[in-house]
């Protein structure tokens, strides 16, 4: 038997032979129930158990994502059914959900913490929150599909809501592999039984050849992340925030390779009222400044005011939901440095642009005892881009207290980036782009008892008129540019499909209080047609065959936990005739939390344990593959410390 069994085998006999008293059957109960009975707003802002929520939602919970050895949010996003996690030379995290090829903009998920979204997709660029510590984080909420209905704009293909801790006090400091050094502190004031409650969290990372690919090794990293979550009676203030550099050997412009600053803000103020009534009324802001490889700079803020009402009456829960706002952008895109004595490069696009948005929405819950069904739709428009509607259709049934079906269909958008609006601009001849759509129908069967948990989905969609570079026979480049110079590139447009579709499964069985096991896959099938896009007539640019994962938890002892994480990725098709290998990643954890010392834990952590060659894809236009190795075992010690 390989390693790899070996060390699964393992696993699961492990807990199998210790021996410990159980504890009694009311406590095991409850402690199952209550993770059974969580609640999330991310599908349909409003309060519902995760398994009754309209979509296919998962929820990670951020002490089982340390048990297992995660570091950041990123990492733990692995487990998700269906989502490959990947990153670039510069160590930007993106996700690729259902086997989507989209490289930018976070995999066209959008990402939010506490319901905040930084708005940096319109960059293009990866967002560095991800990399958010998993010491900081109480859960993860993610939807797989789209989420504009509820959450608007390059809520595309996903929706990843961050959650942060609360209530707690704790500082932790880290070291490791590749000249780590980590630590943050999260600290609170008031309470949940108080006028005002304040929440704060703080961390920094520094690294000098870590999460980066073999090629470009000393990959120095700095990053500051923070978070603010404050309440006081009906007012509440939120804060997210990063400051990251990354510096390469090589980059233009004395090597700064990486810079990504910004922050979002977020005042409201929410009323309870009589008859079953609810309001909120915020204001929201938030900038950023992005640079990746002295190639692309974006500078860009969006403001947002905003309200929504919901009234519950008979079987009905009406929710409406108007805001307007102001986005403005600014920035410049260079292009490749030329060859020396060679043609000059073409001019470098520059940004600016200051738009005007609008959005509102309309959704009925309607409780048909014992099927719940949801009617919601939602008005976009962004100044002299383009406006939608954005529909959705959905139904839970709940059978009996262990069986529950849902289905949906959902549809979502996303604009254009503003480097893809602004080169659509600036051609010649100009051209003229809208909104990119997605268009999904899911049905899941959710079973579960207080040990067992099992889900299978099905789902399919397509993504149409895609957001693609023009060809000069599409758009003749118009008259001759200045001397010497060469024409700008031809704008962007939209035309073509990429039809897509797959199985997710899921399973978790929880035998006791001390022991977790989960395991789920996911196959996914897809076929592009749009010209001008790689792989045209194929499958999605480097789709896995297939996904899987394989995790436990056990309590040891009262004092030790341990935790296995086993990711699968599997082949990936580049182009006709030509793949990539798949990958195995295990990652092992330990804990222990001795009982003589409150608050206290040391967590010891190895990631790709089996030192197996982790390859992801990055991908370059017009259609440039370039793989990227992240292998090597990355080891890492942490204490911590509540009170």
């Amino acid at each position: 038997m390989s390693n790899r069994g070996w060390l699964l085998g393992l696993a699961l006999l492990l807990p199998l032979a210790a021996s410990h008293a159980q504890d009694d059957e009311d406590a095991e109960l409850a402690e199952l129930l209550a993770l059974l009975e969580e609640e999330t707003e991310i599908a349909t802002n409003t309060k519902l158990n995760a398994d009754f929520v309209p979509g296919i939602v998962t929820v990670l919970q951020g002490a089982q994502m340390f048990a297992l050895g995660a570091r950041t949010v990123h990492d733990a996003l692995a487990l998700v059914p269906g989502v490959e996690i990947n990153r670039d030379d510069l160590a930007n995290a993106t996700l690729r959900p259902r086997g989507l090829d989209f490289f930018g903009n976070s995999g066209q998920v959008k990402i939010l913490v506490n319901g905040l979204d930084f708005y940096r997709q319109a960059s293009g660029l990866n967002n560095g929150i991800l990399f958010l510590p998993i010491e900081q984080v109480e859960r993860i909420e993610v939807i797989r599909g789209p989420g504009s209905g509820v959450h608007g704009d390059f809520a595309f293909t996903g929706l990843v809501n961050i959650i942060t801790k609360s209530g707690a006090r704790e500082i932790y400091a880290a070291g490791g592999t590749g000249g780590l050094w980590t630590g943050g502190v999260q600290m609170t004031a008031g309470g949940p039984d108080q006028d005002f409650q304040l929440d704060l969290g703080i961390s920094t990372w520094q690294s000098d050849d870590l999460d980066s690919d073999r090629s470009f090794p000393e990959n120095d990293e700095d990053r500051i992340l923070g978070h603010l979550v404050a309440r006081w009676k009906g007012f509440s203030f939120k804060l997210a925030m990063i400051d990251r550099e990354g510096v390469k050997p090589g980059a233009r412009e004395d090597g700064l390779a990486v810079l990504d600053d910004g922050y979002t803000l977020e005042l409201s103020h929410e009323w309870d009222l009589d008859s079953g009534l609810n309001a909120v009324a915020w204001l929201r802001h938030g900038d950023n400044d992005m640079a990746s490889n002295d190639l692309q700079f974006f500078e860009g803020g969006r403001s947002e005011v905003g309200a929504d009402v919901a009234q519950t009456f008979g079987r009905h829960r009406m929710l409406a939901q108007a805001s307007i706002g102001r986005r403005e952008t600014t920035g410049l895109t260079l292009p490749p440095p030329g060859i020396p004595g060679g043609r000059p490069p073409p001019p470098p696009v520059r940004l600016d642009l200051d738009q005007d948005t609008a959005s509102f929405l309309l959704q009925d819950e309607i409780d048909l005892d014992p099927v719940t069904v949801t009617l919601g739709a939602r008005y976009d428009r962004i100044e002299d881009f383009d406006s939608r509607v954005s529909p959705r259709a959905a139904a839970v049934w709940r059978l009996d207290d262990s069986h529950t079906l849902k289905a949906q269909y959902a549809e979502g958008y996303r604009s254009a980036t503003a480097f893809e609006e602004t080169q659509t601009r600036n051609a010649l001849p100009p051209g003229d782009i809208g909104f990119e759509v997605i268009e999904v129908s899911e049905i899941q069967y959710l079973y579960r008892t207080p040990e067992w948990r099992a889900k299978l989905a099905l789902y399919t969609g397509q993504v149409s008129d895609l957001t693609r570079p023009g060809t000069r026979e599409e758009f003749p480049p118009g008259p001759p540019p200045m001397p010497g110079q060469r024409p700008p590139p031809p704008p962007f447009t939209n035309s073509g499909e990429v039809d897509f579709d797959g199985v997710e499964a899921e399973f978790t069985w929880t035998p006791s209080p001390r022991w977790t096991v989960i395991a789920n896959a996911s196959v996914m099938d897809s076929e592009v047609n749009a010209n001008n896009v790689v792989n045209d007539g194929g499958p999605s640019f480097a789709q896995a065959d297939y996904l899987a994962n394989f995790a436990t938890v056990f309590e040891a002892t009262e004092d030790w936990t341990l935790g296995l994480h086993y990711n699968r990725v599997g082949d990936r098709e580049l182009t006709e005739g030509d793949s990539l290998d798949g990958y195995d990643q295990v990652n092992l954890s330990a804990t222990w939390r001795p009982r003589s010392i409150e608050g206290f834990a040391v967590r010891g952590l190895v990631r790709n344990a089996l030192d197996d060659d982790i390859v992801h894809v990055q991908f370059r236009a017009p259609g440039r593959v370039i793989p990227r190795n992240f292998d090597g075992r990355i080891y890492q010690l942490e204490m911590m410390l509540g009170w």
